[in-house]
C-alpha cells in the first residue's frame, strides 16, 4: 500500500513527537528525541529506503533495527575502546554506509517478496 503524502505524515509525526518531548521534558527531551532520530533512526531509514517498502514499514523497522544493531555494535566496540569513541565511530560508519547506498542505489529499488 502506497501513500502519496507519506513523507509529509512522517515529518509531521516527528515534529509532533518532538513537540511532546519538548513540552513534557523541556529542552533535554527535545535534544534526546532529535538526537536519536538523527543519529540512530535516520541512517537505517536511508538504508531501508533502497527497498520497495511502505513508509510505515520503513519507519518501524528503522526504529527497532537502529536500537538493536547500533546499540549492540556500540556495546561490543565499547568493550575494546571507550564507549563515547565507539558511539562516534559506529554512527559515522552507519551514516557513510547509508550515504553510499543512497548515492549508488537511488534508481535501483529492490522489491520485497511477500509470502501471503
Amino acid at each position: 500500500m502506497k501513500h502519496g503524502n507519506g513523507n509529509k505524515y512522517l515529518i509531521a509525526s516527528i515534529v509532533g513527537i518532538a513537540l511532546f518531548f519538548m513540552i513534557r521534558f523541556g529542552t533535554t527531551g527535545l535534544r534526546t528525541i532529535l538526537g536519536l532520530t538523527a543519529l540512530i533512526f535516520a541512517p537505517i531509514y536511508v538504508i531501508l529506503n533502497r527497498f520497495e517498502m511502505d513508509i510505515l514499514e520503513k519507519t518501524v523497522l528503522s526504529v527497532f533495527l537502529g536500537i538493536g544493531i547500533i546499540s549492540t555494535l556500540v556495546y561490543f566496540l565499547g568493550l575494546v575502546i571507550s564507549f563515547r569513541v565507539g558511539l562516534i565511530i559506529i554512527v559515522f560508519v552507519s551514516w557513510v554506509i547509508a550515504i553510499l547506498m543512497w548515492i549508488h542505489g537511488s534508481g535501483n529499488k529492490k522489491q520485497v517478496k511477500e509470502d501471503i
